[in-house]
C-alpha cells in the first residue's frame, strides 16, 4: 500500500465512475462464501477454549476484520496503479507491482508469486 501512494495524485482510479464494464454479483458473491467457509468448523474447538461465548465472537469480529483490510488494500493498491482493468487477471497483480517505485526489478513479482504458490498448496 506504500508502494502505491505516489500514484494517489496522479489520476483519479479511486473513484466509483471507474468501475468494471461488467461484473458478474454471483460470482462475487460466490468467491465471498467460499473465502469465508472455514469459519464454520471452528466449533469443533470449542471444548479446548476456555469461555468460548465471549472469545470467539471476539475472535471473529478481529479476523474478518483483518481478512476485510487485507482485500481492501490490496484493491486500492492495485487501482492507485491503473484505471485498466484489463490488467486485472489472474497473476495480474504481480505484473501491477512491477510499476511501483522500487519494485521493477521484480522483486516484489516474485514474492507475489511465491506467496500465492503458497496459498494455493495450502488450500
Amino acid at each position: 500500500m506504500c508502494l502505491s501512494l505516489p500514484f494517489w495524485n496522479r489520476t483519479s482510479n479511486l473513484s466509483f465512475s471507474n468501475l468494471p464494464p461488467n461484473t458478474n454479483i454471483g460470482a462475487t458473491l460466490n468467491n465471498l462464501i467460499w473465502q469465508f467457509a472455514g469459519f464454520d468448523q471452528i466449533t469443533n474447538m470449542s471444548g479446548d477454549v476456555k469461555r468460548p461465548n465471549v472469545t470467539y465472537p471476539i475472535s471473529y469480529f478481529i479476523v474478518i476484520i483483518l481478512v476485510l483490510l487485507t482485500y481492501l488494500l490490496t484493491v486500492v493498491s492495485g487501482a492507485m496503479i491503473t484505471k485498466n482493468f484489463n490488467r486485472w487477471y489472474n497473476g495480474g497483480l504481480a505484473d501491477l507491482s512491477l510499476s511501483l517505485p522500487g519494485c521493477s526489478n521484480g522483486w516484489l513479482k516474485q514474492w507475489l508469486v511465491i506467496g500465492g504458490g503458497i496459498s494455493s498448496i495450502a488450500i
